[in-house]
């Protein structure tokens, strides 16, 4: 609950704290009395935000605390489910351009125009896995 409660406040707060401490302060008393004299210290933040924002989570009832719930773990799936195809999508473009390359690369092999220029360790791996697809061609 304290992470969806941080979000409204990060607009006045965030110049001085991080989101982090932000939802420390809503959930532990004892951060939040440092949060508080942090703010006092910097003088122009006000504090009523962030009291009622901790209000609201220690008052919180047990369906308000399921809602909230419910609501990570579908905002957690929905992550996953484009993490997934976010990594489907990295795949794909690698391997179309591998491909383009190998079709740019076999005809400059060919006519012995393409020029590698490889680090030490590369060249050792490398050679071996270049004379295979000279003879694979």
């Amino acid at each position: 609950m304290a992470a969806y409660e941080v979000v409204p406040l990060l607009p006045e707060l965030t110049p001085l704290l991080d989101p982090q401490q932000l939802k420390y302060a809503l959930v532990s008393r004892k951060e939040r009395e440092r949060v508080e004299k942090l703010v006092e210290d910097h003088g122009k933040l006000s504090l009523d935000n962030l009291t009622s924002a901790a209000a609201r989570i220690t008052q919180a009832s047990g369906g308000q605390r399921a809602k909230a719930a419910a609501r990570f773990l579908h905002d957690f799936l929905r992550y996953h489910r484009e993490l997934r195809r976010v990594d489907a999508l990295n795949r794909a473009i690698e391997k179309i351009q591998s491909d383009h390359q190998r079709k740019v690369a076999r005809p400059l092999r060919l006519n012995g125009t393409l020029y590698d220029f490889l680090l030490p360790e590369e060249s050792k791996t490398t050679a071996g896995k270049a004379h295979r697809e000279t003879c694979d061609s």
